[in-house]
Formats: C-alpha cells, structure tokens, sequence
C-alpha cells in the first residue's frame, strides 16, 4: 500500500496506526513491515487511536472555525514596504515551528497525564 499524497501523511502515527489496523498488510510506502514493527503498532494500538480521534476533533473544529475575509482593499492601507520581505518571512516560519514544538510538547504532557502507565512508550 502506497500513501504517498495522502493528507494521512501529516499525521505523524499513521504508519504504526495502518501497521496494527490492516494486519495482512505487507509493505507500507514500499518498506517491509517486520515483525517487530507490527507488534510496536499494536502495542501502541490504544494511544494511537486516542491520538487520531483527538486530531480529528481538532480538524473539525478548525474547520468550522475558519472565517474567510473579502479581498484587502489596499488602496486605503497599503502594504509596508516589508510586509512580504525575506525577513518578515523567515520571522514567520521561526514562529510557527516554535509554536508546533510548543504544542508536541504539550500533547506529550497531555498523554502522559492520561496514560501515565505509558510514559516509556511515550
């Protein structure tokens, strides 16, 4: 089975998830599955699952939650001169990889709360 493509991708379980849940599954993206991967998968079976419905509740409600913006008059407000600048988009990609760590952290807090008989797995 091939996932290339697929928006599962860019949840980071999805490969032990599709490992433990299909177990006639053979190769996954062109890599066997050994045996010692599935047994990991399955192992992790209950983590993962709460993992995906909670990223499933959160895809939803950012779903609902979007609010689409007519188009920007900038007649009225022009752009600063370096609104789009390399800076300005340099800043911004710093910014969003400190809040995705921030919030892998957070997750990770939030799982071992839950299941803290599972803080080695983790």
């Amino acid at each position: 089975m091939y996932t290339t493509g697929n928006p599962c991708e860019d949840w980071s379980g999805y490969k032990d998830y599709v490992t433990a849940r299909i177990p006639s599954l053979m190769r996954l993206n062109g890599t066997d599955i050994v045996k010692s991967d599935r047994i990991k998968a399955l192992q992790d079976l209950e983590i993962l699952s709460i993992d995906l419905q909670d990223a499933a509740v959160k895809n939803i409600q950012k779903k609902k939650g979007r609010v689409f913006k007519p188009c920007i008059d900038f007649t009225e407000n022009p752009p600063s001169e370096n609104s789009y600048s390399k800076e300005s988009r340099i800043k911004t990609y710093e910014e969003m990889k400190e809040k995705e760590e921030k919030d892998k952290l957070e997750e990770k807090i939030r799982q071992r709360e839950m299941h803290p008989y599972l803080e080695e797995v983790i």
